[in-house]
């Protein structure tokens, strides 16, 4: 029986629509030219972010997950996949059902489900160094009862 090989996996983390190109852009084009199936999952959608043009009446989640998926497909990412956590915006109570209001094993819960279905040969998780508490487990944010 022939023995066949998968290509290396590399699944990337990130919080909102365009953590994958600011955080990870050149590490996920460079894995995908070389080989390396890379795949995306994001937390939210970026529904409290600031839309950068004119959106009109488009809800502004809807704008950031289609850039992500443009943004991804020009990186050579293979997959992307949404998790259904709120963007916690910046300041203020964060809402109930966003990702800054999750229990941090929570959290961790629904990756871990993901790595193992995945199975992926590398992971790599966003750097939080810029403080927003999408990004980082602050206390008093993300390890809520």
């Amino acid at each position: 029986m022939e023995r066949t090989t998968r290509p290396m996996q590399l699944l990337v983390t990130v919080a909102h629509p365009d953590d994958e190109t600011f955080g990870m852009g050149s590490v996920l084009a460079h894995a995908a030219a070389s080989g390396v199936e890379a795949r995306v999952i994001c937390a939210t959608r970026g529904e409290l972010g600031e839309p950068a043009i004119d959106i009109g009446e488009t809800p502004l989640g809807v704008v950031r997950e289609a850039e992500l998926r443009a943004a991804a497909a020009i990186l050579g990412v293979v997959d992307v996949e949404l998790l259904d956590y709120l963007d916690s915006g910046v300041d203020g109570e964060p809402a109930e059902g966003s990702l800054a209001a999750a229990a941090t094993h929570d959290v961790a819960r629904v990756l871990a489900a993901r790595i193992e279905r995945l199975q992926p040969d590398v992971v790599i998780m966003a750097d939080g160094s810029d403080g927003h508490r999408d990004h980082v487990d602050q206390p008093g944010y993300l390890d809520r009862a």
